[in-house]
């Protein structure tokens, strides 16, 4: 009897799951996703990611329990990303097409004979449900963020004109550039070298090469249930390590996660931010910028650290093997937070060499290696261009939600209560802690005597968390950057406060005062969350109608309509990779001068002359006389002024070899015969 109850509700959850990846695979459709290239990009998933990291992490280990699923991540995406690398820049993509296939016969084979005859092992039922349990997780999450980002980033041919997220076309743009070259160029402003942590754009642009999928469809349809899948079940790895093995604990990180948010309540309605800062829902959600992707090393580097760190470094060259790859990768997908994950490591393994008295000489070159990582990846190779735009300030908390409603009272208080006024600025920053991830913290702030009083004999995992989330809320609040990559720090800082509220759980169940306020600010940040998802599902079903023409809808100056598309897509059929081109549409409307155009490179995944120079500025540290240059040429070639000779050699100094006029934006019409217009733009080749 009590099986059949399980087996119903095992069945009932399938059923609930297929509806919702049919939900996903619909919304995916109707938005403009091709058919043909999301069946190939799914099939080839296991082909090229799984059944290769399988194999590699059968292969170098370390053979703990509970590694094999995060090693496999670890490893199947580390060899295809040094793949993608390698034959692009050789100009070999048959090599990314064959040898992943390769090492995944092999890995079936060995499956076949290691597993009787079976490449599918035998689960135990509780194994069972829990598989479910997450298959269900997952299929609620893709629907999510089907409504959330794939209907709300429609294709423009299918919608007539949306308006598109800028750094979803940021990221897009980042993925076609590696499809051509090897480093890249920033595809949005020509001779300046790509200089960033992009690690989920290489994976995206490899996806592309095999699958046959643009950019476009990998990053806004399909690459949902990949990363989603991953970091769930790097999370739920994670917590099995992180709580020894309680399944219960392990399960609930995750819930915590994503479910509990912050205390904006209602005030999320309008738009789905929260007040507070706290975007870590969003993205999780959607990837932008690599969220999702960071959580899935993050969670591989702490299980190996965590592993290492209870077997007293007693570890074998697996282990470093294992961490310096989970590391680099962490760095490559993610720098800033990388940075802060160093820090905190640093901090956790002073405290283990002093006083737990591991194995002195494993653990210093463990820590010396992750730190050689580091110094060699961030600054050097990949993450140059974002240092220079961070800028420290210890009134960067004037900027938050929290520190503009209680500047009223600071007068008063400073009066009454006389101490010193960087007192009242750092309990501020407590409140606006709390106040970004009520539940959570309120959990974390009741571990924290606790594990002060006993912090010589902590467990690792403990120490890397506390230091982590300690230090990332901390740096939220004393950095500033100009396109607000200091969130960065304060979601890092919320997943590990996530984490350490785990342990803390068991005190719901006592009746005291703290148990009642807890429970208060669960309500806070699960109530939060709904309003958030909820907004979500509704501006995504809204945009959905209005694709569907069944509403009508609203869209702003820079929206990106279907003529701009049909142009981009005319252009990439007529050109090949060595096109550049120069293009008047250089900031987001019309009216506004802000230097930020995505749209052109992201749709035709051609390399543009100067489509926007602020990113270029901010993340890749060009200078403003290379900028003043180039908007000085990008200013003739659309002035109206010049004759076919003159625009020939213009373009023939710069290395241009196509204009495209937007005709709703500043500037005029070259003096040239287009080869390609539409109502909105005109494209013009110049070979």
């Amino acid at each position: 009897m009590l099986f059949q109850k399980a087996q119903k509700r095992q069945n009932c959850l399938l059923i609930l799951s297929l509806l919702c990846f049919a939900g996903y695979a619909a919304i995916c459709l109707l938005s403009g996703a091709n058919v043909f290239t999301m069946a190939a990009f799914f099939v080839g998933i296991p082909f090229y990611l799984v059944f290769p990291g399988l194999l590699l992490a059968d292969l170098f280990g370390p053979f703990r329990h509970g590694m094999r699923a995060l090693l496999a991540m670890l490893y199947g995406t580390g060899f295809f990303a040094a793949l993608v690398c390698l034959s692009v820049r050789l100009g070999q993509i048959w090599l990314l097409r064959t040898a992943p296939l390769v090492l995944s016969a092999f890995f079936l084979v060995r499956a076949y004979r290691n597993n009787n005859k079976r490449l599918i092992p035998n689960f135990n039922a509780s194994q069972r449900f829990s598989a479910v349990c997450g298959i269900f997780a997952v299929g609620v999450l893709c629907l999510l963020f089907a409504l959330a980002h794939s209907a709300e980033n429609a294709h423009p041919l299918v919608a007539g004109a949306i308006d598109l997220n800028r750094d979803l076309l940021w990221n897009i743009g980042n993925g076609n550039a590696f499809t051509m070259a090897f480093p890249p160029q920033d595809i949005r402003f020509s001779e300046v070298r790509f200089s960033y942590h992009y690690l989920t754009e290489i994976l995206a642009a490899g996806l592309c090469l095999v699958s046959g999928a643009s950019s476009y469809d990998v990053f806004v349809f399909f690459s949902g249930p990949v990363f989603l899948s991953a970091e769930l079940l790097a999370a739920y790895c994670l917590g099995r390590c992180f709580y020894f093995d309680d399944r219960k604990k392990a399960a609930a990180f995750p819930v915590l996660m994503f479910g509990f948010q912050c205390a904006s309540l209602w005030a999320v309605a309008d738009t789905g931010e929260s007040i507070f800062g706290n975007t870590l829902l969003k993205h999780l959600l959607t990837n932008i910028n690599s969220q999702a992707t960071a959580v899935v090393y993050l969670s591989v580097f702490c299980v190996v650290f965590i592993t290492a760190a209870r077997l007293k470094f007693a570890i074998d060259w697996r282990f470093f093997l294992a961490g310096l790859s989970s590391f680099f990768m962490m760095t490559y997908a993610k720098g800033p937070q990388a940075a802060l994950l160093l820090c905190a490591f640093i901090a956790a393994m002073v405290l283990i060499l002093v006083f737990q008295k591991p194995c002195y000489f494993k653990a210093g070159l463990f820590l010396c290696g992750v730190s050689a990582v580091f110094v060699g990846v961030y600054p050097l190779l990949y993450a140059s261009g974002a240092n220079s735009s961070m800028a420290f300030s210890a009134y960067a908390m004037q900027y938050t939600w929290t520190h503009q409603m209680l500047t009223p009272l600071r007068g008063w208080l400073l009066e009454h209560v006389p101490v010193s006024p960087y007192v009242w600025l750092a309990l501020t920053g407590v409140l606006n802690v709390f106040l970004m991830l009520p539940f959570q913290t309120a959990l974390w702030f009741r571990a924290i005597p606790k594990a002060v009083a006993s912090i010589t004999r902590l467990d690792a995992g403990r120490l890397l968390a506390h230091a982590a989330a300690f230090g990332g809320f901390l740096a939220y609040h004393i950095f500033l950057h100009p396109n607000s990559s200091q969130v960065y720090f304060a979601l890092l800082a919320m997943i590990f406060a996530s984490l350490l509220a785990v342990d803390e759980l068991y005190r719901l169940r006592k009746k005291t005062l703290f148990s009642g306020f807890a429970i208060l600010c669960a309500a806070v940040g699960l109530c939060s969350a709904l309003f958030m998802a909820g907004t979500y599902s509704v501006k995504g079903a809204h945009q959905l109608l209005a694709t569907a023409g069944v509403v009508s809808d609203t869209v702003g100056a820079g929206a990106v309509t279907a003529q701009d598309e049909e142009a981009m897509n005319w252009l990439k059929a007529n050109s090949d990779k060595s096109t550049v081109f120069a293009t008047n549409r250089t900031s987001s409307t019309p009216d506004t001068t802000d230097g930020i155009s995505n749209v052109y490179s992201a749709l035709s995944a051609r390399q543009g002359y100067m489509e926007g120079w602020t990113y270029a500025v901010s993340n890749m540290g060009v200078s403003q006389t290379v900028v003043e240059h180039k908007q000085q040429v990008n200013n003739a070639l659309f002035s109206g002024t010049l004759s076919f000779e003159q625009i020939s050699e213009l373009c023939a100094q710069e290395g241009i070899t196509c204009l495209i006029y937007a005709k709703a934006y500043p500037g005029a019409a070259p003096a040239i015969s287009p080869d390609f217009e539409n109502e909105n733009v005109a494209v013009y080749l110049m070979n």
